[in-house]
């Protein structure tokens, strides 16, 4: 009773790039930027349930965390390894992280739309933004930007090997370092790659506004998935038995 069915599986692509750098320690979210802003992803994925998504994790430099998958849970599995042991630079490159995007991009050329989330504080260190984004434009990026912090900033918190905070950051003249949410930098970005810059909040508005934008464009082919389908054969077996009770019975 055995059939094979293909089932043609379509959506969108979203990469998302999450900024891991030492900033993203500051507490004016709570527990913390990076934390709050792991629930936010953890948001936008389960409302995007037929699209794929991939994990980009950057700081002074950018590694693919997680590919393109449709597979959710797997997703959020790479996403929940994500803490303070990951962060291991305490710059913040974008370009680094747009430069990988478009790496994994050029791995799919024949993808018409190339949709990518930033979450950051905004923060950057980079040197070569600008040719980054010229080159992000000409393949077609798009880039949709979620605010993580507040404008009015908070310091940033210093941990020992054993996770404990010990102080926080200071400059070189002893003074505590403030670090605040740079969303000049954000709309700047956005707009140079057809996208749109949203402030994170504690609501939901933020997420839903992301995912209107994301399912707004349209969906495209994955790839066949092949999958058997079995025909229950007990109902024959049952009628026998039935038929046996009956005679058992009569007799």
């Amino acid at each position: 009773g055995k059939k094979e069915q293909n089932l043609m599986q379509e959506g969108r692509d979203l990469l998302i790039l999450l900024d891991a750098s030492r900033s993203m320690l500051a507490k004016d979210l709570k527990p913390n930027r990076l934390e709050f802003a792991k629930l936010k992803i953890r948001d936008l994925v389960s409302k995007l349930a037929v699209d794929r998504v991939g994990l980009i994790v950057f700081s002074g430099a950018a590694f693919l965390q997680c590919p393109l998958t449709i597979d959710h849970a797997a997703f959020l599995m790479y996403l929940k390894n994500i803490d303070v042991e990951s962060i291991a630079s305490g710059t913040t490159s974008i370009e680094s992280a747009l430069q990988k995007a478009l790496g994994v991009y050029e791995q799919i050329p024949n993808r018409k739309n190339k949709l990518v989330t930033i979450i950051t504080d905004g923060e950057d260190f980079s040197t070569n933004l600008g040719n980054i984004k010229t080159l992000a434009a000409s393949n077609n990026i798009r880039l949709f930007a979620l605010g993580v912090g507040t404008p009015e900033g908070a310091p940033i918190p210093i941990f020992d090997n054993l996770g404990k905070q010990v102080g926080h950051q200071t400059d070189e003249n002893g003074q505590i370092v403030t670090t605040k949410l740079n969303e000049e930098k954000l709309r700047e970005i956005t707009q140079a790659l057809n996208g749109v810059y949203i402030r994170a909040t504690y609501q939901d508005a933020d997420v839903d506004q992301l995912v209107k934008i994301v399912k707004s464009f349209e969906k495209e082919k994955f790839a066949d998935k092949q999958f058997s389908l079995f025909h229950d054969q007990y109902p024959w077996f049952l009628g026998v038995g039935w038929f046996l009770l009956l005679m058992d019975f009569v007799l």
